[in-house]
């Protein structure tokens, strides 16, 4: 992880002052300098609920229109709730929530590239044979042509990182295999490989649509997550 050379200057000078000054409380502002340190380190779609809420819906919506899907993904207040409250629990589990689908993703450095991680399944899939594959289990439901709407919560699990819990309404992955025939549609645009690009809020248009449409970068491979 790297810092800014201005925040580790803020984290020495404070030490600095504190060892000079015997009356100054050291230990009070070695924490406060750390505790700035760590705010600054967090990623924007973490740090931000709404950040986190635009990104998550626009990786969505990004990944399901190049499968053909143009109806747009909602964000399900209560589901977000739910989500959150089980996601403080770091559990690395699913949450057993009735009448929703359920997506988890821990360790990922940011919001955009945990739908990225559950969306490259597609590499995967067998397309010939559709049906419920596990290791395809989380692009099978962000593509699920009849779950209109998303909540998703998160929590610091500290050295393990970020825990992404989304819940899906109406639930994909819906046996028999019949029903992955009309509910994951080949994709239709783009290349398999592509990703989800975060932005800044101020550099996002808008209009829902144009969101949607974030640029899809290469693609990233990244080390020491987990997701189920």
């Amino acid at each position: 992880m790297q810092f800014s050379a201005g925040i580790i200057a803020l984290a020495a000078a404070l030490f600095s002052a504190a060892s000079a000054n015997p009356i100054v409380d050291a230990n009070a502002e070695q924490v406060e300098a750390a505790e700035i340190v760590e705010r600054q380190s967090v990623h924007p779609s973490y740090a931000s609920d709404a950040d986190f809420q635009r990104t998550i819906l626009g990786g969505h919506n990004a990944f399901r229109k190049q499968h053909g899907i143009t109806t747009a993904m909602t964000w399900n207040t209560k589901r977000a709730t739910d989500a959150t409250n089980y996601a403080k629990q770091c559990k690395f589990a699913h949450s057993g929530a009735s009448g929703a689908g359920e997506n988890l993703a821990m360790g990922y450095p940011d919001a955009a590239a945990v739908v990225t991680a559950w969306a490259a399944e597609r590499l995967k899939y067998n397309w010939d044979k559709p049906g419920f594959y596990s290791a395809t289990g989380h692009f099978t439901q962000v593509v699920w042509k009849k779950t209109l709407t998303v909540g998703c919560g998160k929590a610091n699990c500290g050295s393990k990182g970020w825990l992404v819990v989304c819940q899906y309404v109406a639930p994909g992955n819906v046996l028999p295999a019949s029903n992955f025939n009309t509910n994951v549609p080949r994709q239709v645009s783009g290349r398999p490989t592509d990703t989800y690009a975060y932005k800044p809020a101020s550099k996002v248009r808008r209009d829902a649509a144009a969101e949607a449409e974030v640029p899809l970068v290469a693609p990233i491979k990244i080390a020491g997550v987990e997701e189920e």
